[in-house]
């Protein structure tokens, strides 16, 4: 399912392949042990398109379990 609204959904794959860049970017902040930056823009980042994917996963009838 997720692999069909990712497809389908340009604005998911742009916040899919933003996320990845994050991380990479992220990687690299580690490695000049610039370490709160790095955690600060993940966090954000991982908000960013979680609040994405579960308005696109609404949209698309999906039931979403949270803790």
């Amino acid at each position: 399912m997720q692999k069909e609204l990712l497809e389908k959904n340009a604005i998911l794959k742009l916040s899919f392949d933003f996320s990845l860049k994050v991380i990479d970017y992220c990687e690299r902040l580690e490695s000049t042990r610039k370490f709160v930056i790095s955690k600060q823009l993940l966090r954000r980042a991982h908000q960013y398109v979680l609040t994405l994917w579960r308005r696109s996963m609404l949209k698309a009838g999906v039931t979403l379990y949270t803790k």
